[in-house]
């Protein structure tokens, strides 16, 4: 094996004189170690992307790690949980929580992130079920009033602390105002409506509901599943007018 020193144009070889080494042996290419029929080359660029690839897998699971922790410190402290509370349960130091969410604001988002996904998801299921309407509408409000219920310190958490303005559009209200649009553009469709007031009909809903559940959720002074329905009822008396079929024009008879 050829051992030049760095710039070296000859070596000397036991047993011989000068000898001029192969000019592979002297390149600045960072050599190629070849194990068995593997080759491998650190420097590669599937290597690096290998590499990043692990590093970003790792830095995923450990971000998912400090969110889990997070949303158990808020259960446990209530909405005013801060992010000094949450580093010190954590065990690490803020500056670790700022290289994994940039700041204060961004921890706050993926947390208001991740519990408007939940809710998203909750209420599709509930709205996609195969009912009459409003019975869906039923399904889709104890959704939403359930999913406070069952994480009350966090909702309050999420919906009440300083986010990015980035944040704020894909807020869980507005997540929640976007799925039900959807589903009322359908339902109008369907029914042979004009589709255009969906939006607007939606963001009063899921406002209405918000407000009336926080309400419920400070004073419980009765269940859950007659709130829904009062909240139900109040709803379908003009909801079930707007999404009824339109009745067949009837031509009139032409009496010669």
């Amino acid at each position: 094996m050829w051992r030049p020193r760095h710039g070296d144009d000859e070596v000397t070889v036991l047993g011989g004189g000068p000898v001029t080494p192969p000019a592979s042996a002297c390149s600045d290419t960072p050599r190629i170690v070849t194990m068995g029929n593997m080759t491998k080359n650190p420097t590669s660029p599937r290597s690096r992307r290998r590499r990043r690839s692990r590093f970003e897998a790792h830095r995923g699971e450990r971000r998912e790690e400090l969110l889990d922790t997070a949303t158990d410190v808020v259960r446990r402290l209530g909405a005013d949980t801060t992010m000094e509370a949450i580093a010190a349960e954590v065990g690490v130091a803020k500056p670790v929580l700022y290289r994994y969410f940039g700041n204060r604001s961004g921890l706050f988002d993926a947390l208001s992130n991740r519990f408007g996904t939940r809710l998203v998801e909750t209420m599709a299921a509930a709205l996609g079920r195969d009912l009459p309407a409003r019975e869906r509408l039923v399904a889709g409000i104890d959704a939403y009033v359930g999913i406070l219920e069952a994480d009350p310190q966090l909702y309050r958490f999420v919906t009440t602390r300083v986010q990015s303005d980035a944040a704020r559009i894909g807020s869980v209200l507005d997540q929640a105002t976007v799925l039900l649009a959807r589903v009322l553009s359908d339902e109008l469709r369907t029914a042979g409506r004009d589709s255009g007031p969906a939006e607007i009909w939606a963001g009063g809903i899921v406002g209405m509901v918000h407000v009336a559940a926080d309400r419920w959720l400070a004073r419980p002074m009765q269940s859950r599943s007659t709130t829904v329905e009062q909240l139900s009822e109040l709803l379908w008396s003009g909801l079930g007018a707007v999404v009824a079929a339109t009745a067949p024009a009837v031509a009139e008879e032409v009496v010669a």
